[in-house]
């Protein structure tokens, strides 16, 4: 297997940039896409998805050191890493979400009786309320791992930590949803005195 190394980035790509340098906006183009796409790839496991997080970081980038928002030219490549993970933070919050309200919709259309769509509702919002009261790690964790599919390792990479953190994190995080969610409806269950 041959290892590549990683093409030089040259020191004034920024700077040529800015001065209106169409060259210079495909090199960085050619630099980075294929950069951002491996680490989009190795964070959602989906290659359609990583190539459309990949061309929507070039824009962002290149609109933003366009725009003269790039304060130190030196970091032009930890500018870009950052742009990525931020595009991959909403892409991922967006997943949530419309997983989200694809169970609200599923419990609301698959019930057979008024009955059953009240206990699905009642379980929907035991859920959803037990969700907000987690951290912000804990919710991401629980969202890769559940709705993405991902292992510890791919999560440990994408947050910054390590496989162990992760794993105390989803252990912490389901027994805390489990324990909110039982106990919310053993509440319904049992009502007021």
């Amino acid at each position: 297997m041959v290892n590549k190394s990683p093409v030089p980035l040259p020191l004034d790509l920024a700077q040529r940039i800015c001065s209106g340098d169409a060259a210079a906006e495909n090199e960085f183009a050619e630099v980075f896409w294929h950069r951002v796409f491996r680490m989009a790839v190795a964070r959602t496991g989906d290659r359609e998805l990583a190539c459309d997080i990949a061309q929507e970081t070039i824009l962002a980038s290149l609109q933003s050191v366009r725009a003269g928002q790039l304060h130190d030219r030196s970091k032009l490549a930890a500018f870009v890493c950052g742009v990525a993970r931020h595009l991959l933070s909403n892409q991922l919050r967006a997943n949530w979400a419309r997983h989200e309200e694809q169970i609200s919709a599923d419990l609301q259309c698959g019930s057979d009786s008024d009955s059953d769509s009240l206990e699905d509702e009642e379980r929907l919002n035991a859920l959803q309320h037990a969700l907000r009261a987690l951290t912000r790690t804990e919710r991401h964790v629980l969202e890769m791992t559940l709705v993405n599919g991902f292992k510890p390792a791919q999560i440990a990479l994408s947050l910054g930590l390590t496989p162990e953190v992760v794993r105390a994190h989803k252990l912490r995080g389901r027994k805390k949803v489990m324990e909110r969610v039982q106990r919310k409806l053993s509440l319904r269950v049992v009502g007021p005195h």
